[in-house]
């Protein structure tokens, strides 16, 4: 990771192609049977069995003087006649439910319970829900990934060198089979690179997938290390047939976020205007844009807030709603470039959105809650052990928190060297048709 150099620090991403559209949480239409589909089972199952509750023994289960019989309803009647001759109201007493007749609510609770019994034979098997969330959230089986198309995210398989915790990973086949079970294995990019000297594993950096594109950006860093990351990549989308195009300047595509409409952009005074409308444009021109400033090289803070994927994620939760987790302790307002707006600001009109804004503690940042990878309201972080309020926090906002596999960390928290966690080694990568290549270097 360079740091050195203000267009080049370290890099994550964490950005998701989605729906551009900014809607906050709006009402739902009551649902009426024309919703339903005309070929959709439960439906033929609440046709069959209303039929057979229309058709069913039409023959008299009453004796014939009993009430209920025929010669009671005569009976019944004459008095009626003669009472309403002399212009005296009769009200019926509605008959009492008895173990041969049962009452209303008992005949409505056995039709309900006939009609489940009867779908749930015709309806395929659906996996159970994975519910996690809270301080217990469970890590779901490895077979419960995503088996659709369309967004991928790739990574670097490597052995970490240089200093690491003991409870931290010694490669990315955690990270990797993390990442499969989230995203499903067609759709995790794997691309090789052990034994292959020193690798600068930070994708994040150097590339980025604008949502809904296909298209892979890539930087146009002059440093080596990224020079070669970049070429690893393109190497990697010339035989996927992956489409990429790379940027003719520099760019931190870690200082970038984007989710639902809205590009972020961390320490926007490094690029003059004609780049920063071009990475507008290479971000589909969104209707909001804003800008940033984090802490400069001289704080102290620096070396933990060195890029925006250290303290701030964009993402949509389940239902769709977009949501802003934040550390505003990493911001800075400095009036003189013209350009930045302060946390406040920024948070302030994300909420008139209609976003949901959730602010994490020092201590969250820290266990890299936010350098995190995201999927469909899934949020794979890279650690337990993050606060029972986040927890909570992300639950109210309908976010699943997702925990890695394995027993060790993912990246570690800068108390050897520079923070970093899933959101720095991965980047989103456009799933292409069949598995991705080569078959070799799937986990």
């Amino acid at each position: 990771m360079n740091k050195s150099s203000p267009a080049s620090p370290r890099l994550p991403s964490t950005r998701t192609p989605h729906d551009q559209s900014l809607v906050g949480p709006g009402a739902t239409p009551p649902f009426t049977p024309a919703d339903l589909p005309s070929n959709l089972t439960l439906a033929a199952c609440l046709y069959l069995s209303v039929q057979g509750s229309q058709h069913s023994n039409t023959q008299s289960r009453f004796k014939p003087n009993q009430v209920g019989g025929k010669d009671h309803a005569r009976k019944r009647d004459h008095v009626r006649h003669q009472l309403g001759k002399q212009g005296i109201p009769l009200q019926d007493v509605p008959p009492q439910p008895t173990e041969e007749m049962p009452g209303a609510v008992t005949r409505s609770l056995n039709w309900l319970r006939n009609l489940a019994s009867t779908a749930a034979q015709q309806l395929p098997s659906w996996p159970a829900p994975l519910q996690m969330t809270g301080a217990h959230a469970a890590t779901p089986p490895d077979d419960a990934h995503d088996e659709s198309t369309g967004q991928g995210i790739a990574i670097f398989r490597y052995d970490i060198k240089g200093p690491r915790q003991p409870d931290e990973t010694r490669n990315q086949d955690e990270a990797i089979r993390s990442l499969k079970r989230l995203f499903g294995p067609q759709n995790v990019h794997v691309i090789d690179v052990r034994n292959q000297g020193g690798v600068y594993p930070y994708l994040a950096n150097v590339a980025d997938l604008p949502e809904g594109t296909t298209k892979l950006l890539l930087s146009g860093s002059a440093d080596p290390a990224y020079q070669d990351t970049v070429q690893r990549l393109k190497v990697y989308c010339e035989a996927n047939g992956t489409p990429y195009e790379q940027v003719p300047f520099p760019i931190n595509f870690a200082n970038i976020l984007q989710a639902k409409g809205v590009l972020l952009v961390a320490d926007a005074h490094y690029f003059n205007p004609s780049q920063l409308q071009q990475i507008q444009r290479y971000y589909g021109n969104p209707r909001h844009v804003l800008y940033m400033r984090l802490v400069p090289f001289d704080d102290p803070l620096h070396e933990e807030c060195f890029d925006i994927d250290l303290t701030a994620l964009l993402m949509e939760n389940t239902l769709g709603q977009g949501v802003a987790l934040y550390n505003r302790k990493c911001f800075v307002l400095d009036p003189r470039d013209g350009l930045s707006i302060s946390p406040d600001q920024a948070i302030g009109f994300l909420k008139a959105q209609g976003w949901i804004t959730i602010e994490v503690s020092d201590a969250d940042r820290h266990l890299l809650a936010l350098n995190a990878v995201f999927h469909k309201g899934k949020l794979l972080v890279t650690r337990k052990g993050l606060s029972e309020k986040f927890l909570q926090d992300a639950a109210a906002a309908h976010i699943e928190v997702v925990y890695p596999v394995g027993d060790k960390k993912i990246g570690h928290d800068g108390s050897l060297t520079n923070p970093y966690g899933l959101g720095c080694i991965t980047v989103p990568f456009h799933k292409t048709s069949g598995t991705p290549s080569p078959k070799k270097d799937e986990f």
